[in-house]
């Protein structure tokens, strides 16, 4: 249901972005984040050519270095910000949506990052997720990480209608810092994971699906 909801998302947003091309300004808040702690933008490149089908990161960084030669630093933040690049329309014949990227970022404000480079980037539109189905509802309300921010408390809990689960926790950078077999637990202390302070993901796999949840260690 939710990936039918998410090609319906594209399929929309394919028409909204060929009739009117998204606004070059600064949004007023920050872009909505994913149930996987994740953010996601259409980029539209200024470029003669289309993508090719395996566009990917580093096309989309090496595209911007050349037309708006960014400082060192800003082409590190985009190399440690940006998890993902691809092509956002690849069945399209529209040649305007076949030079549109999708990007997704770990930092809430790379809509305001991407549009200061006017000399590669024509536009960028920060994407909301689709609605959850109701298994998703489900499984979402049957986990809970309380308190969060994390304290030496602080619990993972868990329904025992989504049966086996298993945890697996992520840095911003999307590396695998911690995986355990919960074995039908209904609890978990997190100070066993003696997590530094950051930002992580914890992803819960369960019998009835997937859920990912952005914690915080202070």
């Amino acid at each position: 249901m939710k990936t039918r909801l998410f090609f319906l998302l594209l399929s929309i947003s394919t028409i909204v972005f060929a009739q009117a091309p998204c606004p070059n300004i600064p949004l007023d808040e920050p872009a909505p984040v994913w149930e996987d702690g994740f953010y996601r933008y259409y980029v539209k490149l200024i470029s003669e050519n289309m993508l090719v089908s395996d566009f990917n990161k580093t096309d989309f960084i090496d595209h911007i270095i050349v037309l708006s030669n960014p400082s060192t630093e800003d082409v590190d933040f985009m190399n440690t910000s940006i998890t993902e690049v691809e092509m956002a329309f690849p069945a399209s014949q529209n040649e305007d949506l076949m030079k549109v990227a999708l990007v997704v970022s770990a930092y809430e404000f790379q809509h305001d990052f991407l549009t200061a480079f006017t000399e590669s980037i024509d536009c960028v539109e920060a994407l909301g997720e689709p609605q959850l189905s109701l298994d998703d509802f489900t499984i979402k309300n049957g986990i809970k990480i309380y308190p969060n921010p994390l304290t030496v408390n602080s619990k993972l809990f868990l329904s025992q209608n989504l049966g086996s689960a298993i945890l697996s926790v992520y840095n911003v950078f999307g590396k695998l810092l911690y995986t355990k077999d919960l074995k039908n637990s209904s609890k978990l202390a997190l100070k066993e994971l003696h997590l530094k302070s950051g930002i992580y993901f914890f992803k819960i796999a369960t019998d009835q699906g997937t859920f990912t949840k952005k914690v915080v260690k202070n």
